[in-house]
Protein backbone atom coordinates (compact mmCIF):
# COMPACT_ATOMS: atom_id res chain seq x y z
CA UNK A 1 0.00 0.00 0.00
CA UNK A 2 1.41 3.38 -1.02
CA UNK A 3 2.08 6.07 1.55
CA UNK A 4 -0.73 8.21 0.12
CA UNK A 5 -3.37 5.52 0.63
CA UNK A 6 -1.95 4.67 4.03
CA UNK A 7 -2.37 8.23 5.27
CA UNK A 8 -5.95 8.33 3.91
CA UNK A 9 -6.69 5.12 5.80
CA UNK A 10 -5.21 6.56 8.98
CA UNK A 11 -7.21 9.79 8.68
CA UNK A 12 -10.44 7.88 8.07
CA UNK A 13 -9.77 5.76 11.14
CA UNK A 14 -9.18 8.86 13.24
CA UNK A 15 -12.36 10.46 11.88
CA UNK A 16 -14.63 7.51 12.61
CA UNK A 17 -13.11 6.21 15.83
CA UNK A 18 -13.53 9.16 18.16
CA UNK A 19 -16.06 10.40 20.71
CA UNK A 20 -17.29 13.23 18.47
CA UNK A 21 -18.46 10.72 15.87
CA UNK A 22 -20.47 8.83 18.49
CA UNK A 23 -21.93 12.07 19.85
CA UNK A 24 -22.92 13.29 16.36
CA UNK A 25 -24.61 10.00 15.47
CA UNK A 26 -26.53 10.00 18.76
CA UNK A 27 -27.79 13.56 18.18
CA UNK A 28 -29.01 12.73 14.67
CA UNK A 29 -30.63 9.47 15.75
CA UNK A 30 -32.44 11.15 18.67
CA UNK A 31 -34.05 13.66 16.30
CA UNK A 32 -34.87 10.84 13.89
CA UNK A 33 -36.63 8.81 16.58
CA UNK A 34 -38.38 11.88 18.04
CA UNK A 35 -39.91 12.57 14.64
CA UNK A 36 -41.54 9.13 14.70
CA UNK A 37 -42.73 9.49 18.29
CA UNK A 38 -44.31 12.87 17.49
CA UNK A 39 -46.07 11.46 14.40
CA UNK A 40 -48.34 9.10 16.31
CA UNK A 41 -51.39 10.11 14.24
CA UNK A 42 -49.98 8.24 11.26
CA UNK A 43 -49.25 5.14 13.32
CA UNK A 44 -52.64 5.19 15.05
CA UNK A 45 -54.35 5.56 11.70
CA UNK A 46 -52.70 2.43 10.42
CA UNK A 47 -53.53 0.57 13.62
CA UNK A 48 -57.22 1.36 13.03
CA UNK A 49 -57.02 -0.47 9.74
CA UNK A 50 -56.35 -3.72 11.56
CA UNK A 51 -58.56 -3.15 14.59
CA UNK A 52 -61.94 -4.81 14.71
CA UNK A 53 -63.62 -1.86 16.34
CA UNK A 54 -62.29 0.79 13.95
CA UNK A 55 -64.40 2.71 11.48
CA UNK A 56 -64.26 0.82 8.17
CA UNK A 57 -64.55 3.91 5.96
CA UNK A 58 -61.79 5.70 7.80
CA UNK A 59 -59.69 2.55 7.84
CA UNK A 60 -60.01 2.11 4.11
CA UNK A 61 -59.01 5.74 3.52
CA UNK A 62 -56.00 5.43 5.81
CA UNK A 63 -54.90 2.17 4.23
CA UNK A 64 -55.06 3.77 0.80
CA UNK A 65 -53.28 7.03 1.59
CA UNK A 66 -50.72 6.51 4.36
CA UNK A 67 -47.38 5.07 3.27
CA UNK A 68 -43.79 5.21 4.52
CA UNK A 69 -43.32 8.31 2.35
CA UNK A 70 -45.86 10.20 4.47
CA UNK A 71 -43.84 9.41 7.57
CA UNK A 72 -40.20 9.51 6.41
CA UNK A 73 -38.39 12.58 7.73
CA UNK A 74 -36.97 13.27 4.28
CA UNK A 75 -40.40 13.85 2.69
CA UNK A 76 -42.56 14.70 5.72
CA UNK A 77 -42.21 18.47 6.05
CA UNK A 78 -42.13 19.14 9.80
CA UNK A 79 -40.26 21.14 12.42
CA UNK A 80 -37.97 18.25 13.37
CA UNK A 81 -37.01 17.80 9.73
CA UNK A 82 -35.86 21.42 9.56
CA UNK A 83 -34.11 21.08 12.91
CA UNK A 84 -32.18 18.04 11.67
CA UNK A 85 -31.01 19.73 8.48
CA UNK A 86 -30.32 23.02 10.24
CA UNK A 87 -28.01 21.71 12.97
CA UNK A 88 -26.30 19.15 10.75
CA UNK A 89 -23.62 21.63 9.51
CA UNK A 90 -22.51 22.04 13.12
CA UNK A 91 -22.84 18.38 14.05
CA UNK A 92 -21.06 17.03 10.97
CA UNK A 93 -18.19 19.54 11.19
CA UNK A 94 -17.50 19.04 14.89
CA UNK A 95 -16.44 15.44 14.26
CA UNK A 96 -13.14 16.01 12.51
CA UNK A 97 -12.93 19.44 10.86
CA UNK A 98 -11.04 20.86 13.82
CA UNK A 99 -8.48 18.04 13.85
CA UNK A 100 -6.19 19.94 11.46
CA UNK A 101 -5.71 22.68 14.05
CA UNK A 102 -5.01 20.06 16.72
CA UNK A 103 -2.52 18.30 14.45
CA UNK A 104 -0.57 21.55 14.02
CA UNK A 105 0.58 21.23 17.64
CA UNK A 106 2.99 18.46 16.71
CA UNK A 107 1.33 15.54 14.96
CA UNK A 108 1.55 17.19 11.54
CA UNK A 109 5.34 17.43 11.77
CA UNK A 110 5.60 13.70 12.39
CA UNK A 111 3.21 12.72 9.64
CA UNK A 112 4.77 15.04 7.05
CA UNK A 113 8.12 13.30 7.45
CA UNK A 114 6.50 10.30 5.75
CA UNK A 115 4.25 12.07 3.22
CA UNK A 116 4.10 15.54 1.71
CA UNK A 117 1.85 18.13 3.30
CA UNK A 118 -0.29 18.20 0.16
CA UNK A 119 -1.01 14.47 0.53
CA UNK A 120 -1.78 15.02 4.20
CA UNK A 121 -4.24 17.85 3.44
CA UNK A 122 -5.86 15.75 0.71
CA UNK A 123 -6.28 12.85 3.14
CA UNK A 124 -7.63 15.21 5.79
CA UNK A 125 -10.26 16.62 3.40
CA UNK A 126 -11.30 13.14 2.30
CA UNK A 127 -11.75 12.07 5.93
CA UNK A 128 -13.70 15.21 6.84
CA UNK A 129 -15.86 14.88 3.71
CA UNK A 130 -16.75 11.23 4.26
CA UNK A 131 -17.33 11.53 8.00
CA UNK A 132 -19.46 14.67 7.59
CA UNK A 133 -21.60 13.13 4.87
CA UNK A 134 -21.91 9.84 6.77
CA UNK A 135 -23.25 11.50 9.90
CA UNK A 136 -25.77 13.49 7.86
CA UNK A 137 -27.37 10.49 6.14
CA UNK A 138 -27.45 8.05 9.08
CA UNK A 139 -30.57 9.69 10.67
CA UNK A 140 -32.38 9.66 7.30
CA UNK A 141 -31.68 5.98 6.71
CA UNK A 142 -32.52 5.02 10.30
CA UNK A 143 -35.78 6.96 10.12
CA UNK A 144 -36.79 5.18 6.90
CA UNK A 145 -36.05 1.75 8.40
CA UNK A 146 -38.09 2.56 11.52
CA UNK A 147 -41.06 3.87 9.52
CA UNK A 148 -41.08 0.60 7.58
CA UNK A 149 -42.11 -1.04 10.85
CA UNK A 150 -45.23 1.13 11.19
CA UNK A 151 -46.49 2.25 7.77
CA UNK A 152 -47.26 0.34 4.56
CA UNK A 153 -44.33 -0.09 2.19
CA UNK A 154 -46.10 1.03 -0.97
CA UNK A 155 -45.98 3.63 -3.70
CA UNK A 156 -46.64 7.28 -2.75
CA UNK A 157 -50.07 8.55 -3.68
CA UNK A 158 -50.03 11.80 -5.74
CA UNK A 159 -53.79 12.31 -5.37
CA UNK A 160 -54.35 12.61 -1.63
CA UNK A 161 -52.31 15.82 -1.34
CA UNK A 162 -50.67 14.76 1.93
CA UNK A 163 -47.18 15.05 0.43
CA UNK A 164 -45.68 18.42 -0.48
CA UNK A 165 -43.91 17.07 -3.58
CA UNK A 166 -45.54 18.68 -6.59
CA UNK A 167 -44.62 19.35 -10.20
CA UNK A 168 -42.56 22.44 -9.30
CA UNK A 169 -39.90 20.66 -7.25
CA UNK A 170 -36.94 18.62 -8.46
CA UNK A 171 -37.42 14.94 -9.35
CA UNK A 172 -41.15 15.05 -8.56
CA UNK A 173 -42.02 12.71 -11.46
CA UNK A 174 -39.24 10.33 -10.41
CA UNK A 175 -40.55 10.28 -6.84
CA UNK A 176 -44.04 9.09 -7.79
CA UNK A 177 -42.75 6.66 -10.42
CA UNK A 178 -39.70 5.11 -8.70
CA UNK A 179 -39.54 6.42 -5.10
CA UNK A 180 -36.61 4.23 -4.07
CA UNK A 181 -34.41 5.71 -6.78
CA UNK A 182 -35.54 9.13 -5.53
CA UNK A 183 -34.59 8.04 -2.00
CA UNK A 184 -31.13 6.95 -3.19
CA UNK A 185 -30.54 10.25 -5.01
CA UNK A 186 -31.74 12.15 -1.93
CA UNK A 187 -29.26 10.30 0.31
CA UNK A 188 -26.36 10.88 -2.10
CA UNK A 189 -27.30 14.55 -2.43
CA UNK A 190 -27.38 15.09 1.35
CA UNK A 191 -24.10 13.17 1.74
CA UNK A 192 -22.33 15.33 -0.86
CA UNK A 193 -23.64 18.65 0.46
CA UNK A 194 -22.83 18.15 4.14
CA UNK A 195 -19.55 16.43 3.29
CA UNK A 196 -18.43 19.43 1.24
CA UNK A 197 -19.76 21.90 3.81
CA UNK A 198 -17.77 20.17 6.57
CA UNK A 199 -14.61 20.66 4.51
CA UNK A 200 -15.11 24.42 4.74
CA UNK A 201 -13.64 24.09 8.22
CA UNK A 202 -10.34 22.97 6.64
CA UNK A 203 -10.55 25.88 4.20
CA UNK A 204 -10.91 28.51 6.94
CA UNK A 205 -8.07 26.92 8.91
CA UNK A 206 -5.70 28.44 6.34
CA UNK A 207 -6.41 31.83 7.91
CA UNK A 208 -7.60 31.02 11.44
CA UNK A 209 -6.01 28.45 13.72
CA UNK A 210 -8.71 28.59 16.38
CA UNK A 211 -10.22 25.11 16.73
CA UNK A 212 -13.63 26.45 17.79
CA UNK A 213 -13.85 28.76 14.77
CA UNK A 214 -12.89 25.93 12.43
CA UNK A 215 -15.59 23.65 13.85
CA UNK A 216 -18.43 26.21 13.74
CA UNK A 217 -17.47 27.87 10.45
CA UNK A 218 -19.57 25.50 8.26
CA UNK A 219 -22.61 26.31 10.40
CA UNK A 220 -21.85 30.04 10.18
CA UNK A 221 -21.73 29.79 6.37
CA UNK A 222 -25.00 27.85 6.36
CA UNK A 223 -26.83 30.20 8.74
CA UNK A 224 -25.46 33.37 7.12
CA UNK A 225 -26.59 32.18 3.69
CA UNK A 226 -30.04 31.44 5.10
CA UNK A 227 -30.28 34.84 6.78
CA UNK A 228 -29.10 36.79 3.72
CA UNK A 229 -31.41 35.03 1.27
CA UNK A 230 -34.37 35.42 3.63
CA UNK A 231 -33.61 39.12 4.10
CA UNK A 232 -33.38 39.65 0.33
CA UNK A 233 -36.74 37.95 -0.17
CA UNK A 234 -35.33 34.97 -2.08
CA UNK A 235 -35.93 32.28 0.53
CA UNK A 236 -36.21 29.75 -2.31
CA UNK A 237 -32.41 30.02 -2.54
CA UNK A 238 -31.87 29.49 1.19
CA UNK A 239 -29.71 26.43 1.93
CA UNK A 240 -32.33 25.06 4.32
CA UNK A 241 -34.85 25.31 1.48
CA UNK A 242 -32.48 23.79 -1.07
CA UNK A 243 -31.23 20.84 0.98
CA UNK A 244 -34.79 19.61 1.63
CA UNK A 245 -35.38 18.09 -1.79
CA UNK A 246 -39.22 17.90 -1.57
CA UNK A 247 -39.40 21.72 -1.40
CA UNK A 248 -36.43 22.57 -3.65
CA UNK A 249 -37.96 24.46 -6.56
CA UNK A 250 -36.63 23.05 -9.84
CA UNK A 251 -35.87 26.41 -11.44
CA UNK A 252 -33.64 27.36 -8.48
CA UNK A 253 -31.76 24.05 -8.34
CA UNK A 254 -28.81 25.62 -10.17
CA UNK A 255 -28.11 27.74 -7.05
CA UNK A 256 -27.30 24.64 -4.99
CA UNK A 257 -25.24 23.14 -7.82
CA UNK A 258 -23.30 26.41 -8.04
CA UNK A 259 -22.77 26.48 -4.27
CA UNK A 260 -21.43 22.94 -4.24
CA UNK A 261 -19.14 23.72 -7.19
CA UNK A 262 -17.72 26.74 -5.33
CA UNK A 263 -17.05 24.57 -2.27
CA UNK A 264 -15.17 22.04 -4.43
CA UNK A 265 -13.08 24.86 -5.94
CA UNK A 266 -12.23 26.22 -2.47
CA UNK A 267 -11.15 22.78 -1.28
CA UNK A 268 -8.92 22.28 -4.33
CA UNK A 269 -7.43 25.74 -3.86
CA UNK A 270 -6.65 24.92 -0.23
CA UNK A 271 -4.76 21.78 -1.25
CA UNK A 272 -2.84 23.70 -3.93
CA UNK A 273 -1.95 26.52 -1.52
CA UNK A 274 -0.51 24.01 0.93
CA UNK A 275 1.61 22.57 -1.88
CA UNK A 276 2.96 26.03 -2.73
CA UNK A 277 3.81 26.61 0.93
CA UNK A 278 5.81 23.38 0.93
CA UNK A 279 7.70 24.42 -2.21
CA UNK A 280 8.61 27.79 -0.64
CA UNK A 281 10.08 26.17 2.46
Amino acid sequence: MSRKFRIIKEELYRAFVNRWMVFAIIIGCIISIMQIVMSQSLIKGIENVYSNGGDNIYAAKVAYTFTIWDGWIGTNICSLQRLLFFIMPLVSAMIYAGSYVSDMKGYINNICTRVGKQDYILAKNIAVFISGGFVAVIPLILNMLLWMMFLPISMPNPIDGALSINGLVVFSALFYKTPYIYFTIYIIYVFLFYGLLSCMGIVISMWDSNSFVVRVFPFIVFYASHTITSYLGIKECSPIQMIIMPIMIEKYAYVMMLSMTIMVILIVMTIIMHRKKDMLK
